[in-house]
């Protein structure tokens, strides 16, 4: 929760806390009664606060020379202009998108390798996602390969979706993979943004 707050964004809600990676939602829902936002932080939406970040950013020197990263379209050259990033980085950066299939948050960044938390501060001072480039897995036409790969999900539970799919025909809606009794709440809230019913 700390790693979050520190290298991510402040938080503006206690929703944000459904975001974090892997968070026990059971805990969650216990706990909420007893979480307090500081309330200079609640008027901010995510959207406004990197925007105002971005911005600061954007002021400071040659705007000319300040260039604001997208890590969901970036090659590695581009990522190389961060300061701090390196060809290992930068390669780093470019294999975990492929894996996620599209960066969410910057929180997906510490699964990188050996990671330094300067380095995570760099990269969510310099840089920008685009949520929209995320490729999305249709759950009605997916292989299991396709499904197993995802970092968030494990093959056990890729060929118990694909199996459910085949028993009851597709699926209407993201949700149903609830029902399968593979899938936890926090697992589902993580991997559902890269799902969808078509």
């Amino acid at each position: 929760m700390i790693n979050y707050r520190e290298k991510v964004k402040p938080y503006s809600s206690v929703n944000d806390l459904k975001a974090i990676y892997d968070i026990d939602t059971n805990w969650l829902s216990q706990a909420l009664p007893f979480i307090k936002i500081d309330s200079q932080y609640v008027e901010f939406t995510y959207d406004e606060e990197l925007s105002f970040r971005q911005d600061k950013i954007q002021r400071k020197g040659d705007s000319s020379k300040t260039v604001i990263v997208d890590l969901n379209s970036a090659d590695t050259i581009e990522l190389k202009s961060i300061p701090g990033i390196g060809s290992f980085y930068a390669r780093q950066i470019v294999e975990l998108r492929e894996r996620y299939r599209g960066f969410r948050s910057f929180d997906q960044l510490l699964d990188l390798y050996k990671v330094s938390d300067e380095t995570l501060t760099l990269l969510s001072e310099k840089s920008t996602i685009d949520t929209s480039a995320v490729r999305k897995i249709d759950l009605n036409t997916c292989t299991i390969e396709e499904l197993g790969r995802h970092p968030y999900l494990s093959w056990k539970q890729a060929r118990i979706i694909i199996a459910y799919r085949d028993q009851h025909d597709n699926f209407t809606s993201v949700k149903e993979i609830l029902r399968t009794d593979v899938i936890s709440d926090s697992v589902y809230l993580k991997i559902a943004p890269y799902l969808e019913v078509k």
